[in-house]
């Protein structure tokens, strides 16, 4: 059951069985989660601190993995749909050094400006976008997207080969507002108003 007062949207079959699911952001609780068709209920508790709206979406990607990307402006952590047996919990991605997963957004940390997804055959594939200005002004960038591979259990991701998306997509553009944020094509996003 989704938390009263719960920010919440239809997010198409998240667990496999067919039936549309719900993702929610429940400020009271401060987390987000995904309510299942069949009734289940995961959650994770919102580990971010940046002042801006938190935010969070989960989709079914390429390779099989269901992904929960929390963001806030500054950094996004990635979370997955992981199973044991016949129980089924949302848990932290691990990168290849065996931490959780994270995205950059607006290159604090030198490794990118956004997260998302892009279609590729039939599927959804998570990457990392960078916009970098071409030039001394900042009316140009050129956008990249580097893709990340998600096992189909869910427990790590690993960052593949990165593709130019726009080689000087101008500012104020659809291209540019993409890679500069959290989303994923059209699935729906929740979240907070701000902190």
């Amino acid at each position: 059951m989704v938390p009263t007062g719960a920010e919440s949207a239809i997010d198409g079959d998240l667990d496999g069985d067919g039936r549309d699911d719900r993702i929610f952001y429940s400020a009271g609780e401060n987390r987000f989660g995904i309510s299942t068709a069949s009734g289940a209920v995961l959650t994770v508790r919102d580990p971010l601190a940046g002042p801006g709206a938190h935010t969070g979406w989960a989709a079914r990607i390429a390779g099989g993995a269901t992904v929960m990307a929390l963001a806030d402006g500054r950094g996004a952590r990635l979370y997955s749909l992981q199973r044991s047996g016949s129980t089924c919990a949302l848990a932290p991605v691990q990168n290849a050094q065996g931490a959780q997963y994270t995205f950059d957004q607006e290159d604090l940390r030198g490794n990118g400006t956004g997260v998302g997804c892009r279609e590729q055959d039939g599927a959804l594939q998570l990457g990392g976008y960078d916009a970098r200005p071409t030039g001394t002004g900042a009316d140009r960038f050129r956008v990249t997207f580097t893709r990340v591979t998600v096992s189909a259990d869910g427990r790590t991701a690993t960052n593949g080969p990165t593709t130019t998306v726009d080689p000087s997509a101008p500012s104020g553009s659809a291209t540019l507002r993409i890679a500069r944020d959290s989303t994923c094509a059209s699935v729906p996003v929740v979240g907070s108003s701000g902190r």
